[in-house]
């Protein structure tokens, strides 16, 4: 069983699904990269690529940094001035990255397939 402020993070993040623009934006940067036959090994090294696609980059930070001020507006998560971290962070992490590997699987790249 999750402790009680993971358990709201998770249960914030499950109904009001403030990530979805973040899973709209990395499922179309995947798409491209899956057509143009970019490999996982390629992706560490990309220097070229569409206007659009670092516009998402950018974006997605933004909307990651919305989320985590909801939260703690919401009193979910807390800020602590001392040392810049954020408690419930890891979990808020924890939750978008399976969010995005789920993307990754629907749009494996060369050498995932």
């Amino acid at each position: 069983m999750l402790p009680m402020k993971e358990n709201q993070i998770v249960k914030y993040m499950d109904g009001i699904k403030p990530h979805q623009k973040i899973l709209d934006m990395q499922t179309k940067i995947r798409q491209y990269f899956q057509e143009q036959g970019y490999s996982s090994e390629e992706l560490k090294t990309v220097s070229v690529a569409p206007q659009w696609l670092w516009k998402y980059r950018a974006d997605i930070q933004r909307e990651f940094e919305k989320i985590k001020t909801d939260l703690i507006r919401y009193g979910v998560m807390v800020r602590n001035d001392l040392d810049d971290n954020y408690g419930g962070n890891d979990v808020l992490q924890s939750y978008i990255m399976g969010e995005l590997e789920k993307i990754d699987l629907l749009y494996p790249l060369k050498d995932e397939l």
